[in-house]
């Protein structure tokens, strides 16, 4: 079995982009310092963020911190984009974060969430190079310096197409549609949520659900022609 305990401390870049281990409070400041529009968040489980203390205490102390072996963050940087701006780090500029979800080393899968680019670097290679670096990292064998993992798993709101969209532009392939598989929090409001009613008695109320798309690669999918794929999206001119 895949020794997890140490398997997220890693860096994966190429010439384009470099993911990084996600450091609290360094990152999250970061991600403040960037000053994203609320609005980022609509669709997501997460967010928004008005300090690193509420970051803290509203995600990364609840998905990433309790959960080392199954979840893992990773801040994403672009290495192509002159840094002059003060979310930077050894000559690149920050541009959002990526990780794992869900990782099972005894099922060998995971799951690729917490996507959260920058407004300034989407529609660029940003999400894309992230997306591949980490499908890279998890479907690659050991031997090739990756987990080894059998499937990579995509899941994304069927009220956010277009996340669906961006991970089949990365060869995903829909699987289905599961029903009810989110609870989301009063503070997340509708945006997300699968517009349809709960039945009285509900124990939750005030807490719509969210139906999700569900899509994967696996890894007979990456040995027979999608790594290939995947690299030719990585390098393409945006």
């Amino acid at each position: 079995m895949v020794d997890s305990i140490h398997k997220f401390d890693v860096k994966l870049e190429n010439e384009r982009v470099k993911l990084v281990p996600f450091i609290h409070p360094t990152h999250s400041q970061l991600m403040l310092d960037a000053h994203p529009p609320d609005t980022l968040y609509d669709l997501l489980p997460l967010g928004p963020f008005t300090s690193v203390d509420q970051f803290y205490s509203s995600f990364y102390s609840r998905r990433i911190e309790p959960n080392p072996l199954t979840d893992s963050l990773f801040a994403v940087f672009d290495k192509t984009r002159a840094p002059d701006a003060p979310e930077k780090e050894d000559g690149t500029t920050f541009a959002g974060m990526i990780g794992f979800l869900g990782t099972s080393f005894a099922n060998l899968s995971t799951e690729i969430a917490y996507v959260v680019t920058l407004p300034a670097f989407q529609r660029t290679h940003v999400t894309g190079n992230a997306i591949g670096l980490l499908m890279k990292y998890a479907l690659d064998t050991p031997d090739n310096g990756g987990l080894g993992l059998r499937r990579v798993q995509w899941c994304a709101s069927t009220s956010n197409p277009k996340s669906a969209n961006a991970a089949k532009r990365m060869e995903f392939v829909q699987e289905g549609i599961r029903r009810w598989n989110w609870v989301l929090s009063e503070e997340q409001g509708f945006l997300g949520g699968n517009g349809k009613a709960l039945r009285e008695g509900d124990p939750r109320p005030d807490c719509v659900g969210r139906d999700s798309y569900v899509l994967s690669v696996c890894w007979d999918d990456w040995e027979n022609g999608v790594r290939e794929l995947v690299e030719k999206s990585m390098n393409r001119k945006v």
